[in-house]
């Protein structure tokens, strides 16, 4: 599992810059997508993308969640939180 503590994030660096380059093309299909939908796994998108991914890998993210928020420009953002 991914670990988002300062003092262990750097062992998790390679997959969260496998995970990046992997959703990096997809960005704008992902936000077109949120802009009509709020985030589910049911999500056609979301669901595509993950059948792309190994179910090996599938596990590390599992204790990953994203909340969405509004910045200061009211703009919809996202963090990703440790559960």
């Amino acid at each position: 599992m991914i670990d988002l503590l300062p003092a262990r994030r750097w062992k998790d660096a390679p997959l969260l810059h496998v995970a990046r380059d992997f959703l990096k093309p997809h960005i704008e299909e992902i936000q077109d997508a949120l802009k009509e939908r709020a985030f589910s796994e049911d999500l056609e998108t979301f669901q595509r993308l993950r059948a792309q991914i190994d179910e090996s890998r599938q596990e590390a993210w599992s204790s990953l969640r994203v909340r969405a928020y509004l910045n200061e420009s009211d703009m919809k953002e996202f963090v990703v939180e440790s559960s």
